[in-house]
């Protein structure tokens, strides 16, 4: 994983370039890259450390690489921990 700072026009923030693995789909099981913050500027900024979860939105370029992107964090714990809080 790799970190750092980043100037975003007027912007400047903090980046994470993530190694992740794909836990489902056809390409399950595969380790790839994702980019956080290094190209686009963050309504939120999350730093994320080995065992968080993420969403990703994998695309596959004419060139058949593999590219995937960060779509959000994984909330399944959190929202388990609230469904058992509220059913008590």
């Amino acid at each position: 994983m790799e970190e750092g700072t980043v100037e975003l026009g007027d912007v400047e923030q903090s980046f994470q370039v993530l190694r992740v693995e794909i836990l489902e789909g056809e390409y399950q099981g595969i380790l790839i890259e994702v980019d956080y913050g290094t190209y686009q500027i963050l309504g939120e900024s999350i730093h994320f450390k080995p065992g968080d979860e993420i969403f990703v939105v994998l695309n596959v370029r004419a060139d058949n690489m593999l590219i995937a992107n960060y779509a959000d964090v994984a909330r399944t714990r959190q929202l388990v921990v609230l469904a058992c809080i509220f059913s008590v």
